[in-house]
């Protein structure tokens, strides 16, 4: 596993390409397995914005 650590500025900007990709691919969404990947990158986006917002709080 990957330990190395990454800036929340560097996490928000995976997070704005993965929605971005997701605005994308969603008219394509046709078949039941594109289907199942975009409800679960949408479910890793949420958590991750989640995480960050999180760690604001704590700082």
């Amino acid at each position: 596993m990957n330990k190395e650590k990454y800036t929340k500025d560097q996490i928000q900007r995976v997070i704005k390409n993965m929605a971005t990709i997701l605005e994308i691919t969603e008219p394509y969404l046709e078949n039941k397995t594109m289907e199942l990947i975009y409800v679960h990158a949408n479910d890793s986006i949420c958590r991750l914005e989640g995480i960050i917002h999180y760690s604001d709080e704590l700082e």
